[in-house]
C-alpha cells in the first residue's frame, strides 16, 4: 500500500511540474556545454580576406589581430598576429604620468588586395575630467603570407597630420563623439569587395560636421574622394545621404544610411537580390533603385544581416535606446531570395544562446550558398552597461558560431 501511495505521488508530481514548467526544460533541452572562450571583447566586423588564392576571416578581438582559414570550421581555429608584427603599440594608460599610450585596434576591413586597420588613441581631457580620442588612424598591408607579417608590412595610409580631415571628432555637451563611418561591402567574391569612408554626420550635434564627404580606399595609396548623391544612398523614401554600409549588386556599389545591409551573393553566383534595414523594417529587392512593397518586421532596431540559402538572418540592437533588452538573433525564410512575411523560429538553440540582453554587432555565413543548418555561421555580440545584471555574462561578450558538426550555436 505504502508503494502504491508512493508510485501515485511520484506520478501526480511529474505530471505537475511536465505541465508547469516546460519552458524551463525547453530551454535546459535547448542549452549545451559551453565551449572555452577563445576569441572575447567588442567585436566590430568580420571579414573577409583572401590571402595569396585562399579566403580567411579576419577581425579586431582580444589579442588584437585574429584570423583564421574560412575552411576551419571548427573551435579554437584562430590565430593572432604578435603585437611586434603590427604597426603600432598597443594601448596602455601610465597612471603615475596619467598618460595614455599606444593605440587601439577599432576594426578591421579588407578590399580585393589590402587588408586594413583602424585604431584610435587617447588623450585626457582635464577641462571635462574624462578621456577623449586623440587621432584615429588607418594602416594598410597587402599580405602574401601571414607568417612573413611583419611591422615593415603595414603602411600608415592616414596618420596624424590628416585624422581629423577623414575622422573627425568633437565634443558636445559632456560627451566625445565621432562624425565619420568606416564601411566595407565584404562581399564572398574577392573582386567585389570595396572599402569607404564617410566624413561627417548628417545627425552631428554641432553643425561644423554635418557636411558629408565620401572617399574610396585603394591599397596604400591616399584616399580617393568619390560623388555620391541621395539617390544612390538606398533608403526607404529617404533623400538623406549619410551612409553607413555599402554592398556590391549588380556590378556597382549600393550605399545605405542603414548600418545592416547584405545581398545573397555566394563565392560562385553574383546576387540575386539586396536586404536592408531602416530601424526595426527590414526591406529587400531585386533591383538597384527599386524596393518591393513587402516588408518585414523585426521588433527592434536592426544591426546585422546575414543570409543563408533557405534563411535571412537578423541580428538586433541598439545603443541609443535607453533600454537594454532589445536585442538577440531571428531570422526569417528564404525562398528565391525573397524573404518571408515574418519571423519564424530558429531550429537550432540560436534564440537561446544569443538572448534580447545582448546586442548583435556582426554577422558573416562563411558557406553562404548552403542552407541554415549547413553554413558555418558567425555572431559578434555584446551588451549595454557593466554587465553586472543577472540577464548578461561578460563571458559571453565576443564571438559566437554555429558549424553544422557541432549542431549548436557556441562560444569561439
Amino acid at each position: 500500500m505504502k508503494k502504491n501511495i508512493f508510485f501515485t505521488s511520484l506520478l501526480l508530481v511529474s505530471i505537475f511540474f511536465a505541465g508547469c514548467f516546460d519552458p524551463v526544460f525547453y530551454d535546459i533541452r535547448n542549452d549545451v556545454a559551453p565551449e572555452e572562450a577563445t576569441v572575447s571583447g567588442n567585436i566590430t566586423s568580420i571579414t573577409r580576406y583572401t590571402v595569396n588564392g585562399d579566403e580567411y576571416l579576419v577581425l579586431s578581438a582580444d589579442k588584437g589581430l585574429r584570423y583564421k582559414a574560412v575552411e576551419d570550421n571548427f573551435h579554437g581555429a584562430w590565430k593572432d598576429i604578435p603585437s611586434a608584427q603590427l604597426p603600432y603599440t598597443e594601448h596602455s594608460y601610465d597612471y603615475f604620468s596619467e598618460t595614455h599610450n599606444g593605440q587601439q585596434l577599432l576594426k578591421v576591413l579588407a578590399d580585393s588586395k589590402t587588408l586594413y586597420l583602424l585604431t584610435a588613441s587617447y588623450k585626457n581631457d582635464t577641462a571635462l575630467g574624462t578621456t577623449v580620442i586623440d587621432k584615429i588612424k588607418l594602416y594598410g598591408a597587402q599580405i602574401q603570407d601571414w607568417a612573413s607579417v611583419s611591422s615593415d608590412s603595414w603602411t600608415e595610409i592616414i596618420g596624424d597630420d590628416d585624422s581629423s580631415t577623414y575622422f573627425p571628432t568633437y565634443t558636445y555637451s559632456y560627451y566625445n563623439y565621432t562624425a565619420f563611418s568606416v564601411f566595407q561591402t565584404n562581399a564572398p567574391q574577392k573582386d567585389h569587395r570595396k572599402v569607404f569612408i564617410r566624413t561627417g554626420d548628417v545627425n552631428a550635434y554641432s553643425d561644423d560636421y554635418t557636411s558629408i564627404s565620401y572617399y574610396e580606399l585603394d591599397g596604400t595609396k591616399a584616399p580617393s574622394e568619390i560623388e555620391v548623391t541621395p539617390e544612390e544612398v538606398a533608403n526607404k523614401s529617404s533623400s538623406t545621404n549619410c551612409a553607413y554600409s555599402a554592398v556590391w549588386f549588380d556590378g556597382k556599389v549600393l550605399f545605405f544610411n542603414s548600418k545592416a545591409s547584405t545581398t545573397n551573393e555566394t563565392y560562385d553566383d553574383e546576387a540575386s537580390h539586396f536586404y536592408y534595414s531602416s530601424s526595426s523594417t527590414v526591406y529587400h529587392s531585386d533591383e538597384a533603385g527599386s524596393v518591393a512593397s513587402d516588408t518585414l518586421s523585426a521588433g527592434e532596431y536592426v544591426s546585422a544581416l546575414m543570409t543563408c540559402s533557405d534563411a535571412l538572418i537578423i541580428g538586433r540592437g541598439n545603443f541609443s535606446s535607453s533600454t537594454s533588452s532589445n536585442g538577440g538573433l531571428k531570422k526569417t525564410s528564404l525562398e528565391a531570395g525573397i524573404p518571408g512575411a515574418s519571423l519564424i523560429d530558429f531550429e537550432t538553440n540560436a534564440s537561446f544562446q544569443i538572448t534580447s540582453s545582448y546586442y548583435v554587432t556582426a554577422l558573416l555565413n562563411a558557406t553562404p550558398d548552403k542552407s541554415e543548418l549547413e553554413s558555418d555561421l558567425y555572431a559578434a555580440i555584446t551588451y549595454k552597461g557593466s554587465g553586472t545584471s543577472t540577464s548578461v555574462s561578460a563571458n559571453n561578450k565576443g564571438l559566437w558560431s554555429y558549424y553544422p558538426d557541432r549542431g549548436n550555436w557556441n562560444r569561439e
